[in-house]
């Protein structure tokens, strides 16, 4: 008998260190955070209201309540940029629904202040407890925390962060769009623990130890004109490259060594096409070329002479479809498309060719109609295209991008051979009379020139790649035919790649 006392003792004993394990409780010993109630309701200034109500239940003798609310610092303190925001005002508090008054010596009082290391704001709440359950009604507004994105707007924030003492149960956030935007409007991220219902987003969970962000998206039509920051992919990206080289200070001298020397090697290149380029200007005068060197494609050669500008990314984009649009020509040069009535035929080449034609011939195709078993553009070629530019420009821009990359350019070594050296020089000179031609031509008829015998590699069609006229005129098209279509098809494709960088 006295065995089984023993044993039913032992048993109690362990289910009750289980149960403890397995209950959460607040990070400190003298009280337990039941419930988390915060309404935060976006506003069309860019302001956010937001009223909170902390159910805490003290289980001995405290001297009150702490509620921390991170602030971004730009270290390892967890927030993200788009976290960040500019600062917490009009903060009131209330115990039990009773107005507390802000002061650092009276009772049942609050005061509020920035942290001395700027990693939160800090509300501490001078009401001394027993056993007792009391309720914390906290409300303060938060400025720049609604962000402008893409078009929209974006409301991030972390409402329980890393210097928050507590565990937290059954913690409910609702935010609410600013008046004139219905729920409907508003969405969460898929993988957030939160759900849009007729009142707005509803972000809850019944246990957090950690952290809790929430994040909506809404449109930025409601909200008043200035009144949103911009936020900036890039910019993040380069705090969080920051934060990252912070860490690795030993490593800082060896990264400005690597740097300096990449700088080098890009002003030697540089150096070397100068050189080359004003050896160019020479033959001016001395051998004009009639046509581009045959080294290398015209669309090759572009990029060679044109190489991609990491200063002014959005330059480059512009010429990627003009590129398209050269290689086309090329295309028809070789004879993979050849006119057949009023419609061209697209055949596939039997011997090989660079990767890029194939990459052009097969798109086309794609949208090609199929008659006796032969791909064709007819006159509504420029129709399908425009059509698939609209329902998935992503594609489209991904494509374009993805055709760039399959066009060869200068690596390295590129300048130490001499024939690139004299092909270089070349091609700068029937690059020079190209671009001061400043041709007025449009596309189509340079397709048409092209159909008729001309070579896409003459100044004249190279032209197109330095023309003054805007896309809309140049690759403009007005007679229901092939040739205005495929003009059509390039020209869908400009306006969708522009748009997307």
């Amino acid at each position: 008998m006295r065995m089984m006392k023993r044993f039913l003792f032992a048993l109690m004993a362990a289910l009750l260190t289980l149960t403890a394990l397995c209950v959460p409780v607040s990070a400190t010993s003298s009280e337990t955070i039941s419930a988390v109630d915060i309404d935060a309701v976006v506003n069309t200034d860019g302001t956010v209201s937001v009223t909170e109500n902390w159910t805490v239940d003290y289980l001995g003798a405290s001297e009150g309540f702490t509620r921390n609310l991170d602030v971004y610092t730009g270290l390892d303190d967890g927030l993200t940029l788009l976290q960040q925001y500019d600062e917490i005002t009009g903060v009131g508090v209330a115990i039990d629904g009773k107005p507390a008054r802000e002061s650092t010596t009276e009772m049942n009082a609050y005061i509020f202040q920035k942290a001395t290391d700027g990693s939160c704001y800090t509300i501490m709440v001078n009401s001394p407890s027993a056993q007792v359950t009391k309720t914390y009604t906290i409300t303060y507004t938060i400025r720049g925390a609604v962000k402008k994105m893409s078009g929209d707007a974006v409301f991030s924030f972390v409402f329980i962060g890393n210097t928050l003492p507590y565990t937290c149960n059954n913690v409910t956030v609702t935010v609410t769009p600013p008046t004139g935007l219905e729920a409907d409007r508003i969405s969460v991220p898929e993988m957030s623990n939160g759900e849009v219902d007729e009142n707005g987003a509803v972000f809850a969970s019944k246990y957090v130890n950690s952290t809790l962000a929430v994040e909506v998206t809404m449109p930025d039509s409601p909200f008043e004109r200035g009144s949103l920051v911009s936020y900036s992919a890039a910019k993040a990206n380069l705090k969080a490259f920051g934060r990252v080289l912070s860490r690795v200070l030993p490593w800082i001298i060896a990264v400005i060594a690597v740097i300096i020397l990449a700088v080098f090697v890009l002003f030697g290149e540089r150096i070397r096409r100068a050189k080359l380029e004003k050896e160019a200007t020479k033959l001016d005068t001395e051998s004009l070329p009639e046509m581009l060197p045959t080294e290398y494609s015209p669309c090759e050669t572009y990029k060679i002479l044109v190489p991609y500008s990491r200063i002014h990314p959005k330059a480059t984009s512009k010429k990627i479809p003009y590129l398209f649009a050269l290689a086309l020509l090329e295309c028809i040069e070789k004879g993979y498309i050849v006119p057949d009535g009023e419609n061209l035929l697209v055949g596939m080449p039997t011997a090989e060719v660079p990767s890029y034609i194939h990459s052009v011939l097969n798109f086309v195709k794609t949208f090609c109609i199929n008659q006796n078993d032969r791909c064709v553009i007819d006159k509504d070629f420029g129709k399908r295209v425009q059509a698939e530019c609209a329902s998935h420009y992503d594609l489209i821009a991904n494509y374009l991008i993805s055709f760039y990359d399959l066009i060869s350019a200068a690596d390295a070594k590129f300048f130490r051979k001499e024939k690139n050296r004299e092909f270089y020089k070349e091609a700068c000179v029937v690059k020079n009379t190209a671009a001061k031609s400043k041709s007025k031509t449009v596309y189509t008829d340079l397709v048409r020139r092209v159909l008729a015998g001309e070579k896409a590699g003459s100044p004249e069609i190279f032209a197109m790649m330095f023309s003054s006229l805007s896309a809309e005129k140049f690759f403009a098209s007005g007679v229901e035919e092939s040739v205005s279509a495929v003009a059509e098809a390039i020209s869908g494709m400009y306006s969708v790649f522009i748009k997307s960088k």
